[in-house]
């Protein structure tokens, strides 16, 4: 059993407190008892008669439980507590946070200890109920004469002599782990100091952030720089002693504590150059990259930037660069650098990143890609197989994922949305790009026709459009059915009205006119069987018939567009897309009805779209027909029995279920290979209908 408790006064401060906002701390008290510390505030309450003194109030503010009894208790500052152990442990702790910030073995102190209460407690002891756990049966011995504290210094008085110490400052310890070479624990926990990671009113640091910020920024890029030059000057003598490890491990800790101050110059003007002049950049940039990726740094100069794509390429790392460069801050590069180095290394990812966010430019990244393909296509013809398999082509694929994200307003390649401002300039740009009708000269100002027939004495219409068709119609296609579902391309007033500002550039006043309508009839005028293979048309075929039905109030089309479509779907050239064009097909029948639907019934078969054959037999009550189509499609076929069921049900007329019985008896061998599944009650169904 022990108990302790110690006063502080109320004090004017310099500063006000950081919590309360007061000049003047609270008059405090801490006590002990067993191994439980409570903190109480005292507040004066002043008496309504002047002769009586004012009473005081004690409020519990915190409460701390010890693994040990505590037997002396010291305010070592207005806000830092030092406790006593049993055992002769001291412990430091933070007032407000009650949290312990250091802790010290003292039993080689030899702290003069005395038993001055055992016998007055004796009968207490005597009486002490083993139920009640707030006391302890044995009285430890006085320790409160031999420890106390004045003006942060601790004195303890030993048996043999007397000791007097303080806490070392939060500079102190920085110097001691600079002397001992332990330069990146010293960095790290400068850091703390500066953030408030740390204790703070332990070592001596306000709790003010902007004070406290004051006094450890200097001393933190002080460090730094000494253990960068400390680091290289001992690895130029022997590199075993500092090792890429050791490097790398500066490396980070270094960009954490620049990012925590701010100063990001450091990193760039200091610290890089010791990395690149000993060779070691490339760790340098590695540990960057992170940082980038995370976009707590977004900025950097044209050498570093020069240096990553050189380290990141001859690594064959393109993507990883691709990725960081799209997370830079564009408007700080180098431009006429940065899109040098896209281009020599064909990091177009990055290229028209940097083009659409610092320049507001949606074109030349897109006449940049099909830049590659006119060699390859000179007269506008198909690319051969070979030309296909080479790295422009490669390169030249990623204009439809960019033309996919920007016609639905989003950035290239992260896919964040462009603003309300932004959105419709680029997507006005690109559609007057493709769908205006003739060739540009590009870049605007020039006086160079960018052509895709340099060899030939004219261009076609739509040049443009014509060799993205050309090289690749179902991916520009795919990437068109998602530009379809944008609100961009509805009505809206101005296109009905007229109203347009004149100073508006021509790109952006065809950007306020083109609609679904008018890219449908474009395609379908350049995409005829005499010029594209049916490879390519079937591809436009199904782009028509799946946009017909989600957009029947922006798309009209004569009865002989559509039923050409439709005969085009069930002509699909090969197996592969069988599923797709009957798929297709069916979303087109959902809002076109042929008038002579018999007539196609026999192009429907020939194709295999047994789906549509069923539904039309279904709807003409054609039941007999409808069981033989079951037979008939190999992949359903075991469905013929929930078809037959549903002839037995009793909502078909009687003539139909002969027929069904006469299938039975002209194709026997068919339903005996599908009637393992068939219910014995289906069976009696089936068998008692006469087959004449």
């Amino acid at each position: 059993m022990t108990g302790c408790l110690a006063w502080f006064p109320a004090v004017k401060l310099k500063v006000p407190d950081h919590t309360t906002g007061s000049d003047i701390s609270k008059v405090k008290l801490v006590y002990c008892w067993s191994n439980v510390l409570t903190i109480l505030d005292v507040d004066e309450i002043p008496s309504d008669n002047k002769d009586k003194p004012p009473a005081l109030m004690f409020k519990s503010r915190n409460r701390w439980k010890c693994e040990e009894a505590i037997v002396a208790v010291q305010w070592l500052s207005r806000s830092v507590l030092t406790v006593l152990t049993i055992t002769q442990q001291l412990i430091v702790l933070e007032d407000r946070s009650m949290r312990m910030t250091d802790g010290f073995d003292l039993i080689h102190k030899y702290i003069y200890h005395v038993d001055l209460f055992s016998k007055q407690l004796h009968s207490l002891v005597e009486q002490h109920d083993e139920g009640d756990t707030s006391m302890h049966g044995v009285v430890a011995d006085a320790f409160y004469m031999s420890f106390k504290a004045y003006k942060g210094r601790l004195f303890l008085l030993g048996f043999n002599d007397v000791s007097i110490g303080s806490l070392s400052n939060w500079a102190d310890r920085l110097i001691a782990l600079m002397e001992k070479g332990d330069y990146i624990a010293a960095i790290r926990l400068a850091t703390s100091y500066y953030t408030g990671d740390a204790e703070k009113l332990t070592v001596g640091l306000p709790e003010d952030t902007v004070l406290r910020h004051s006094m450890v920024h200097d001393k933190l890029m002080e460090i730094m720089s000494a253990s960068l030059k400390y680091a290289f000057s001992q690895r130029q003598k022997d590199p075993m002693v500092v090792d890429e490890t050791h490097l790398q491990e500066l490396a980070e800790i270094c960009f954490v504590a620049c990012q925590s101050v701010g100063d990001l110059d450091f990193l760039f003007d200091e610290m890089y150059e010791w990395y690149e002049d000993a060779g070691v950049e490339g760790i340098f940039l590695e540990t960057l990259e992170p940082h980038i990726l995370e976009r707590t740094i977004t900025i950097a100069p044209p050498g570093v930037i020069k240096s990553m794509v050189t380290y990141f390429v001859t690594r064959g790392w393109e993507s990883r660069l691709e990725e960081m460069i799209v997370h830079m801050e564009t408007t700080t590069l180098d431009l006429d650098q940065v899109t040098l180095l896209c281009k020599q290394h064909r990091l177009y990812d990055a290229l028209i990143y940097v083009w659409n966010q610092a320049l507001g430019d949606h074109i030349t990244p897109l006449v940049d890609l099909l830049s590659l393909l006119v060699p390859l296509m000179g007269n506008g013809e198909y690319p051969s197989s070979d030309d296909m398999d080479d790295q422009y082509s490669a390169d030249a694929v990623k204009m439809f994922p960019y033309l996919s994200y920007t016609l639905t307003g989003r950035v290239y390649p992260t896919g964040e949305y462009l603003d309300d401002t932004a959105g419709p300039k680029a997507k006005a740009e690109l559609y007057w790009f493709l769908f205006s009708g003739n060739s540009v000269i590009w870049p605007r100002g020039s006086k160079r026709r960018f052509l895709t027939r340099p060899s030939q004495a004219s261009e076609p219409s739509f040049p443009y459009l014509r060799l993205i068709l050309k090289f690749d119609a179902p991916s520009f296609l795919s990437a068109l059915n998602e530009a379809f579902e944008d609100s961009y391309l509805n009505n809206s007033p101005e296109k009905h009205t007229g109203t347009v500002d004149g100073d508006m550039p021509e790109e952006q006043i065809f950007g306020m006119t083109v609609d679904r309508q008018y890219i449908v009839s474009i395609l379908l005028e350049i995409m005829n069987p005499g010029d594209f293979a049916p490879e390519d048309t079937i591809y436009l075929d199904m782009f028509i018939a799946r946009n017909l039905p989600k957009f029947p109030q922006y798309l009209l089309f004569p009865g002989s567009t559509l039923r050409r479509i439709l005969t085009g779907l069930c002509n699909y050239p090969g197996e592969d897309l069988a599923e797709d064009a009957q798929l297709s097909a069916e979303y087109l029948l959902s809002v076109y009805h042929p008038p002579d639907t018999n007539n196609l019934l026999p192009i429907f078969k020939k194709a295999g779209f047994y789906r549509i054959l069923k539904q039309q037999y279904k709807a003409d009550r054609e039941y007999g027909m409808l069981v033989q189509t079951h037979f008939e499609d190999h992949d359903e076929r075991h469905a013929v029995f929930d078809c037959i069921s549903e002839c037995f049900s009793g909502r078909i007329v009687p003539w139909n279920t002969k027929t069904i019985a006469r299938r039975r008896r002209c194709d026997p061998w068919s339903m005996l290979e599908t009637s393992s599944s068939l219910t014995p009650e289906e069976l009696c169904k089936v068998n008692s209908q006469p087959v004449f």
